[in-house]
């Protein structure tokens, strides 16, 4: 009977809704945005394949299977996860002319041609958003009141990302890292980023 009572007192306390739950709440900045400052760093496999390829396929790169024999037992075959989330099957869903560029930066990457086929991060080349962000070197995020800026030990770079609602600069500038316009949606920092180099790789 004892059994019988716990486990009816298990399920309620299970059954309650998580709406009745209290929310968590990070700790605040004196200006009032959450605190995410600090030293970060990307120390999984996972992030460490990212800078190579942002979706769930890492069979094409060779690189990628070095450091997953490393880091992974023998004989596995494990699928990393995709770091895009929309669309749903983790796929960048390119234009029919980026993807074309895309496999041909896939042939030819380990066996150049072109300089334009060498890697811009071999090249000491800014890496550009996202892919800075999946380095494994760490970053510093510092917050100052209307500002995020993150700090790359990744070939010294950096993002000063305003919050004051700016607008984007003429689309006329291109840059390495692009240009980030940043606003708090509840604790989720959401950015924007355009006027991006052409000369950049996505992944």
């Amino acid at each position: 009977m004892t059994h019988r009572v716990l486990g009816l007192l298990l399920i309620l306390w299970l059954s309650v809704p998580v709406t009745a739950q209290t929310p968590w709440q990070p700790s605040r900045t004196p200006n009032g945005q959450p605190d995410m400052q600090g030293l970060w760093r990307n120390g999984t496999v996972a992030m460490v394949v990212a800078a190579l390829s942002l979706e769930s396929d890492h069979s094409r790169w060779q690189a990628e299977v070095i450091i997953q024999s490393a880091t992974q037992p023998p004989n596995t075959n494990t699928v990393l996860p995709s770091y895009i989330v929309d669309p749903p099957d983790g796929k960048i869903p390119y234009q029919p002319w980026a993807a074309a560029k895309r496999q041909e930066f896939i042939a030819t990457m380990m066996t150049p041609t072109k300089r334009e086929h060498v890697d811009p991060h071999a090249r000491a080349w800014l890496d550009g958003v996202p892919r800075v962000n999946a380095f494994p070197p760490p970053m510093q995020i510092l917050q100052t009141p209307g500002y995020v800026i993150l700090v790359y030990e990744v070939n010294h770079s950096y993002r000063v990302i305003p919050l004051d609602g700016r607008p984007h600069v003429g689309e006329h500038i291109k840059l390495f890292m692009g240009v980030s316009r940043g606003h708090w949606d509840g604790n989720t920092l959401v950015v924007d980023v355009t006027n991006q180099d052409a000369r950049t790789w996505l992944d």
